[in-house]
């Protein structure tokens, strides 16, 4: 079976098609006027070769085998405003092919001019044979069909949607494999749907649905509510049995409430939650910085209070007001540097957003100073001349934090995602909130903790953090 995407990456398009454009590029022409064979030759030339050169990619791969020899679309990529706004590179092969229409036409015109010298109706035989090899050559495949739902066969839950209208929902599981059929659906009902995602999906999306794979632990509920989500649906036939677990004991203790059920869906409620405005900030990273350093801190941030903070409307890039203050002059230097905030940031826990700037030119004491909605945070910052120091900015992976769970049954890993957004300077410390949801059965565990580099292996050679955890059966919620 043919890999997910990998048709994207099959470009040769047969013998017979490149058969025709060399005829077309090289053979004498004689029906055609020289002047417009050179022109044509020229104009779509150029255009196959500089299509087929850009349908390679950033690098050079051959045999399923990255070179890394930098090709011209690596440098269109950072040179170019917007070209990285292209998805995959592979598809300039179809202008490649619009331009090598015509230059195969002089080939056929070619064919035929030598055909006619025996026979009459050559034209007409040149065309059929090449429609027939290329009948040949491309054999019978008929397309993939995937059957859908229509009319009656639709689910009775996206026809319970359509007519309760609840408002802003979410799918569970949150898969990939069922995102398609779930944007599908959504044409029954037309509600808000966070799974929805496109080619180019934002940061935001990804992390949004990383902490909404935790539901219905209360993380995950206070962050959708948070969200502005006002319903659950729930795939319990898609779901393993310690998730159905969890949602089951969830709604026993009174956590989740049903609205409805059909068959092994259910739709759950997610009541309004009150949510903060205000924000707290703390900048974290390195205190030495080299001059004119660019360099990446992080900006900690909170909400003020128990409550969650949460993204207002529209989404978008932030700006930040930097500024630096030499204590020795006083002299403040500004500048506004982009920042992407979360949608949601949970009660009680901490974003950390990259703060990228670049340090002064001149050596010095400096007072860093961030503004941003009203938050403020400060830091003293030393600019001093340091040798450069071995970090891990041109390893191949990044960080990824890792836990395991030992129940007996072997160890489980739950993936937390790419951790570290900012850099960690030698003997520094990184902050960051990632929990593992607890084991479904209650009991005594040992939670152990550390980093892998890009899920490859041990970050270092430390053994972590082991921790004894206590899991206690699932309490009722209070109620009024």
């Amino acid at each position: 079976m043919t890999p997910a995407g990998a048709h994207e990456r099959l470009l040769f398009p047969g013998l017979i098609l490149p058969a025709l454009v060399l005829l077309g590029c090289f053979a004498p022409v004689r029906g055609i006027p020289a002047a417009d064979v050179r022109r044509a030759r020229r104009l779509f030339g150029l255009i196959l070769i500089v299509a087929l050169v850009l349908s390679l990619g950033p690098y050079l791969i051959v045999w399923g085998v990255n070179t890394r020899m930098p090709m011209p679309y690596l440098g269109l990529y950072y040179l170019i405003p917007g070209w990285s706004a292209m998805r995959v590179p592979a598809r300039f092969a179809f202008l490649a092919l619009l331009a090598a229409v015509p230059l195969s036409a002089l080939g056929v015109q070619v064919l035929a001019e030598r055909a006619a010298k025996w026979w009459r109706w050559a034209p007409l035989g040149v065309t059929l044979a090449l429609v027939a090899l290329f009948l040949v050559e491309l054999g019978g495949k008929p397309l993939p069909m995937q059957t859908v739902p229509v009319g009656r066969d639709v689910p009775e839950v996206y026809r319970w949607l359509a007519r309760e209208r609840p408002g802003p929902i979410v799918e569970v599981p949150l898969t990939p494999e069922a995102e398609g059929e779930y944007l599908y659906l959504s044409t029954v009902h037309w509600l808000p749907l966070v799974n929805g995602r496109t080619s180019f999906a934002p940061s935001s999306h990804d992390e949004a649905k990383r902490v909404l794979a935790e539901l219905p632990g209360s993380r995950g509920r206070e962050y959708a509510s948070a969200l502005g989500l006002r319903a659950i649906v729930v795939h319990g036939e898609r779901l393993s049995r310690e998730e159905r677990l969890r949602w089951a004991l969830a709604e026993e203790a009174g956590h989740v409430r049903r609205l409805a059920g059909f068959g092994t869906d259910a739709v759950y409620a997610v009541p309004p939650l009150a949510t903060t405005a205000s924000l707290t900030a703390r900048i974290a990273g390195s205190d030495t910085l080299a001059p004119g350093q660019d360099a990446r801190l992080g900006l900690l941030l909170a909400g003020a209070g128990a409550a969650p903070w949460a993204h207002g409307s529209p989404h978008g890039v932030a700006r930040a007001e930097v500024l630096w203050t030499e204590t020795a002059t006083g002299r403040v230097t500004r500048a506004t540097v982009p920042l992407t905030l979360p949608l949601v940031i949970v009660g009680g826990e901490r974003a950390a957003v990259p703060l990228r700037l670049t340090a002064p030119a001149a050596p010095g004491r400096y007072a860093l100073r961030v503004r941003l909605r009203g938050a403020t945070a400060e830091r003293a910052i030393e600019v001093r001349e340091a040798p450069a120091l071995a970090s891990s900015v041109d390893a191949p992976d990044r960080l990824a934090a890792r836990y395991l769970v030992e129940d007996g049954s072997g160890p489980r890993t739950l993936a937390a995602g790419d951790a570290v957004h900012y850099d960690v300077p030698p003997g520094g410390r990184y902050e960051f909130d990632v929990w593992p949801a607890p084991p479904v059965d209650a009991g005594r565990y040992v939670l152990e903790a550390g980093l892998v580099s890009g899920g490859a292996g041990p970050f270092s050679r430390e053994d972590g953090v082991r921790l004894e955890v206590e899991v206690a059966p699932l309490r009722a919620a209070a109620r009024p």
